[in-house]
C-alpha cells in the first residue's frame, strides 16, 4: 500500500482492533497489512477506502496527499458550522496569526544577542508583540 495502513489508522486515533471489527476481518490480518506481510485484496481495498473516507488513489500510492488527521478534520467541521461572516474572521484570524508569527521569527533572528534568547517579549510594553 503507497501510505501505510497503520499511519492512517494513528491519524485517525483508532486501534486495530477497532479497524478490524468494523472491516468485518481479523486483528492478525490488519496486523500483517500494516506490517507489509500481504496486502488487502480489491474488496477490501475499498472497504479500507470507504471506511477512512479516502481515495483508493492514497492508498495505492498514486497520489502523495495525505488524509486529514483527526484534529484537521474536527477544525473542518468547525468552520463549517459558521455562518459565512464567522469563517471570514476566522480566515482573517488565521491570516493575522501567519504575519505574527512571521514577524516574531524574523525579530527573534534579528534580535538574537547571542545569550539564547531569541524573542523576549517586552511585558512593559502595551503592545504584547513588541519585542527587546
Amino acid at each position: 500500500m503507497g501510505i501505510p495502513l497503520k499511519e492512517l489508522r494513528k491519524s485517525r486515533g483508532i486501534t486495530q482492533a477497532v479497524l478490524s471489527k468494523a472491516l468485518n476481518i481479523s486483528p492478525s490480518t490488519v496486523g500483517m497489512w500494516e506490517q507489509g506481510r500481504r496486502e488487502p485484496d480489491y474488496d477490501n481495498l475499498k472497504r479500507i477506502a470507504t471506511y477512512f473516507g479516502v481515495s483508493t488513489d492514497i492508498l495505492l500510492g498514486f497520489t502523495n496527499k495525505r488524509p486529514l488527521t483527526a484534529e484537521q478534520i474536527k477544525l473542518l467541521k468547525t468552520y463549517d458550522s459558521l455562518d459565512l461572516d464567522g469563517q471570514y474572521l476566522l480566515n482573517n484570524f488565521i491570516e493575522s496569526l501567519h504575519k505574527f508569527h512571521a514577524r516574531k521569527e524574523v525579530k527573534a533572528v534579528q534580535k538574537n544577542n547571542g545569550n539564547g534568547c531569541t524573542n523576549v517579549i517586552n511585558v512593559e510594553s502595551n503592545n504584547p508583540a513588541t519585542f527587546r
